[in-house]
Parts: C-alpha cells; sequence; structure tokens
C-alpha cells in the first residue's frame, strides 16, 4: 500500500517537474518576443499556456485522488497540500506570459486614452462579477446568458480604448508611460472580466448537472464573495475618483482574501477526506476558489498602479515594506479578516493568523 503511495508522490513530482519546464518556456518565449518586438513569437504563447492549463487540471486531479483514496497525513498532505498551491502559482505564470504576449501585438502602434470609455468598462465589469455571483448564489440561468454578452462588451470597450491609447502615445510620445499604465489597468479590467465568465460556468455547470454544495461550502463561498465584492467596489472607486486613500485599502483586504482562500481550501480538503463532498463538486469548488482569488488579485493590481503613478515609487518595493513595517496596513488587515471570519462562524482567529 505505501510502496503504491510512494510511487504515485513520485508521479506526482514529475508532473510538477513537466509543468515547471513549460512555465519556463512560456516566460522565455513571451521574453524574446517582447525584446524583439516579433508578433509571430508572441502567437506561440497562447498554446503553451493551454498546455500549462491542461496540466493544472491533471495534477489537481491526481492530488484528490491522493487525498480521497490514501488520505494522507504530516508530512505527506502537506506535499500534496503545497502541489496544489504550486501548481495554481504556475498556470498564473502562464496566464502573465500570455498577457505580456497580448500586450506585445499592439505595443507597435502607441495610443491615447478616452477615460469616459474606461471607466465604462470598469463599471461593465464590475457588473459581470456580481452578476456572476448571483448566477451562481441564485442558480439563474438568464443572468449567466447576461454575464456572457456583458463580456462580449468588456471585450470591445478593450478595443476601443488601446486604440485610443495608441493615438494618444502616437500624439504625444513624452506620454507613453501614462499610457501604458493606463493600457494596464484595461488589461486587469478585462481579466476581471474573463474570471467573472469563469465563475458564471461553473454556476453553470452546477445547475445543468443538478448539483449543490454542502451548506457549509456555500456559506463559505458567500463569505469570500462578499469580501471579494467589497474589494472591487474599493478599486473602482480607487479608479474613478483617482482618490489614494481609497486605493491604500484595496491590498489589506486583497490580503484577507488569500487568507479566507487558503482557510477554505484546507476546510474543502477535509470534507474530500470525510467524503463530505464529491470529486465532481470539488473540481467546481476549486474553480471558484481560485477565480475569486484572481479577481482579487487585478484589484489589487489596479490600486498599484495608481499608487504607483501619483507616488511615483515601485509598487512592488512598496508592497514589501507595507506588508512588513506598515502599522496601518496591519490595524486594516486584522480588522477585516475579523470581519469575514466572524462571517464563516471562525471561533480562534489567532489559529488562522498563525497558519
Amino acid at each position: 500500500m505505501r510502496s503504491r503511495f510512494d510511487e504515485q508522490l513520485a508521479l506526482l513530482n514529475r508532473e510538477l517537474i513537466e509543468m515547471g519546464a513549460l512555465c519556463e518556456e512560456v516566460i522565455a518565449l513571451s521574453a524574446q518576443a517582447l525584446t524583439e518586438g516579433n508578433a509571430e513569437l508572441a502567437a506561440r504563447v497562447a498554446p503553451l499556456d493551454q498546455e500549462i492549463d491542461r496540466k493544472e487540471r491533471e495534477i489537481e486531479s491526481l492530488c484528490l485522488k491522493l487525498l480521497l483514496q490514501q488520505q494522507p497525513v504530516a508530512k505527506d498532505l502537506r506535499q500534496i497540500s503545497a502541489a496544489l498551491k504550486m501548481i495554481t502559482d504556475m498556470e498564473r505564470i502562464g496566464d502573465q506570459a500570455e498577457d505580456i504576449a497580448e500586450i506585445i501585438t499592439f505595443l507597435g502602434g502607441r495610443g491615447a486614452e478616452n477615460s469616459n470609455l474606461l471607466r465604462e468598462m470598469a463599471r461593465s465589469t464590475i457588473k459581470m462579477v456580481t452578476e456572476s455571483v448571483d448566477a451562481y448564489v441564485k442558480h439563474d440561468t438568464a443572468l449567466a446568458d447576461q454575464v456572457i454578452a456583458e463580456d462580449d462588451t468588456v471585450d470591445d470597450y478593450f478595443a476601443r480604448v488601446k486604440k485610443d491609447l495608441i493615438k494618444r502615445i502616437a500624439q504625444d510620445p513624452d506620454d507613453g508611460e501614462f499610457a501604458l499604465d493606463l493600457l494596464m489597468i484595461a488589461k486587469y479590467f478585462e481579466r476581471i472580466g474573463d474570471h467573472a465568465v469563469n465563475i458564471m460556468e461553473s454556476a453553470h455547470e452546477l445547475h445543468e448537472k443538478g448539483l449543490h454544495f454542502s451548506g457549509d461550502a456555500a456559506k463559505e463561498l458567500r463569505t469570500l464573495c462578499d469580501a471579494l465584492l467589497e474589494t472591487l467596489d474599493l478599486a473602482f472607486q480607487a479608479f474613478e475618483k483617482d482618490d489614494l486613500a481609497i486605493a491604500h485599502q484595496v491590498e489589506p483586504l486583497e490580503e484577507v482574501i488569500d487568507t479566507l482562500n487558503l482557510e477554505l481550501k484546507n476546510r474543502h480538503i477535509k470534507r474530500l477526506q470525510n467524503e463530505e463532498c464529491t470529486v465532481e463538486l470539488g473540481y467546481i469548488y476549486q474553480d471558484l476558489l481560485t477565480n475569486i482569488e484572481r479577481i482579487s488579485d487585478h484589484c489589487s493590481n489596479i490600486a498599484g498602479v495608481l499608487i504607483e503613478i501619483d507616488e511615483k515609487q515601485n509598487i512592488h518595493k512598496y508592497l514589501y515594506k507595507l506588508k512588513e513595517t506598515d502599522e496601518t496596513f496591519q490595524e486594516s488587515y486584522h480588522e477585516y479578516l475579523n470581519h469575514y471570519y466572524l462571517e464563516l462562524g471562525q471561533p480562534s482567529l489567532d489559529e488562522v493568523i498563525d497558519a
């Protein structure tokens, strides 16, 4: 029995190595395309990203089977849990490489920005997220169809914003850096829309197959969605009002969503081990958690770009210093954490903070 388990762990390691190699390849390819301005190289990134996505699902399936069939503990459990987290991070690397490749295809132009278009795009994106969450909660197929239609609208807005930014840079090259920052904001909103579609598809799958989460799982997702919608609202307000005070509120709440996400994944693993949840529902649950976390990350990115523009500081150094030494950040983080853990019915906040 143990030898079979060891063989499966060895297989897991090989799969992780293969996925890592794909990530290295896609990063190298997108970097080469960027430095050479080569659209043909950039076009080769998307198929690689799809392969990374496929590999993620295969490894996730293997991990869930190991959790259900072997019920590992201690070191083995930590190894499998770490693998689940790793594949999420590696899949994001593939997504970011594809983002770079997409930007390369139109950076040869240069642009000009229409702030009204960008605001409308942001509003449509927020509507998509709200409707996708509602479609999941209410099992509403009509809302799901609206999300699909709204996604086309957001894609159209992005194309128009991109075109205007290209004109702006052509007319005033000195303003190019700012225009590209705006373009990145537009791209983050567009990606949020994509994740909203993914959430809607999970809701649609639940409805079509007549599946239902347990009461605990549904309550957990509702709490996480509440935190997400608050984060999205803050990011939009910060952008619309160009308000740095609001922008600075985004990161503590985004960090709380990361903490909640990890807690919910751990609870989900326990339900799988106790056979309180099926593997099929497990896939959908994991997809929802992943897409919610990514939308939250994009909200953080939007706020970060606004801070970088107005305060003229490197956002990565800023975030590192913020999380390590800023007392206001820590106070906000713990305030948000207390609020949402009360919603979850978490008895001991100290256990979560120490985890």
